[in-house]
């Protein structure tokens, strides 16, 4: 994609015209529209609002492409999952502990940022998501309201180097990569945090089987070295899981599919894609297996 490149423009490479739209996934997630082929092909979306991104609109199409990450399975309502996530941390910090908020680098750690901004806690960033937070201030075209996201940033301590992690960690709230706990700053703090049972790990992203995180999440117990052979070790601080995906739940995938209003429906990136045939019986229904040509017309 040419740095000239803007969701809504038409654009022509290599024999095709297309038009890109917001997918609210992340911050410069797109949809890609074909309008000769009357193709829409969506990539992850989100069909919400979030702290840092605005909602997918759905687009009249013929033929749809879209994700099926959530086949079967629905999210709450995410202004109060937000709401509960807050209480949690508070409770937390004003009783004494800290916070660790593990998390993705591009898009949900500057989310849980804004998340926090006006608790008057004292908060710190760690990890990639820094860097991409710079990139997010000289490019803020897809954030929502980038001027309560850069309020979040100037509000927000940055670990510039590894000897300001102390710091950090005397602080009250950490923001820290790596989302699935698996490498990353996150482990020098859990390793600090562990043993205080008045402090509090809060997952707030999908945590995939055979990961730190997703071992944490079944036994509450966690590696705190990227090694998968390494120690494992009790976790004796709280720990919750926190449903802020980034992806559509089943039925929101399904309107949207309605509002489109397409005739030939391709699910793809989902492990439970047989989960939509009931509610997708009015259009064709594709579910592609690799290697497996279909025909746009």
């Amino acid at each position: 994609r040419g740095s000239h490149s803007k969701p809504g423009n038409v654009e022509y490479r290599g024999g095709f015209e297309f038009k890109m739209h917001n997918a609210g996934h992340i911050p410069g997630a797109v949809m890609f529209d074909f309008p000769q082929q009357d193709f829409l092909f969506t990539g992850d979306i989100h069909t919400v609002d979030t702290q840092l991104t605005r909602a997918v609109k759905p687009r009249p199409c013929k033929t749809l492409a879209i994700e099926s990450t959530y086949g079967g399975r629905d999210h709450p309502d995410r202004k109060a999952v937000e709401s509960e996530l807050v209480d949690s941390i508070e409770e937390v910090v004003n009783s004494g502990g800290k916070v660790v908020l593990p998390s993705f680098g591009l898009g949900r750690s500057q989310e849980l940022l804004m998340l926090v901004r006006d608790l008057g806690f004292e908060v710190w960033l760690d990890g990639m998501g820094r860097d991409i937070a710079r990139i997010l201030q000289k490019y803020p075209g897809s954030i929502r309201d980038v001027k309560s996201m850069n309020k979040a940033f100037r509000e927000t301590n940055f670990v510039k180097y590894s000897r300001q992690r102390d710091a950090a960690f005397s602080g009250d709230i950490i923001v820290t990569t790596s989302g699935m706990l698996n490498g990353g700053p996150v482990l020098h703090y859990l390793s600090k945090l562990r043993k205080d049972p008045s402090s509090a790990v809060f997952l707030t992203g999908y945590q995939v089987s055979g990961t730190n995180g997703h071992l944490l999440q079944e036994t509450g117990k966690i590696r705190l070295d990227r090694d998968t052979n390494s120690p494992i070790f009790d976790l004796q601080c709280q720990s919750r899981s926190f449903d802020l995906s980034g992806h559509a739940g089943h039925s929101q995938i399904v309107d949207f599919i309605n509002k489109c209003g397409p005739e030939k429906v391709i699910l793809y990136h989902g492990d439970n894609r047989e989960a939509f045939a009931e509610d997708l019986s009015d259009y064709d229904l594709i579910l592609p297996t690799e290697n497996e040509p279909i025909t746009i017309d």
